[in-house]
């Protein structure tokens, strides 16, 4: 669901699958806090999984947020 949403908005990602990739697994533990999956992360910063992205885009736009462009 957060690729669809993502692609609804014309935002470019990139995906790491960590199923077979232990070391990928524990880079995105340390660096959301988080095991469950996806953990989307917006310029270098964790944000969450699919619901917390739903939560962000209601408060900023997330083109401006991916391209640095908010206050």
């Amino acid at each position: 669901m957060a690729k669809l949403m993502l692609e609804q908005e014309a935002i470019e990602y990139d995906e790491y699958e960590i199923s077979d990739k232990p070391e990928l697994e524990r880079e995105m533990i340390d660096r959301s806090g988080r095991q469950s999956v996806p953990q989307i992360f917006i310029n270098d910063s964790a944000i969450g999984g699919f619901t917390d992205l739903v939560a962000l885009a209601d408060k900023v736009d997330l083109k401006a947020l991916v391209a640095g462009n908010t206050q």
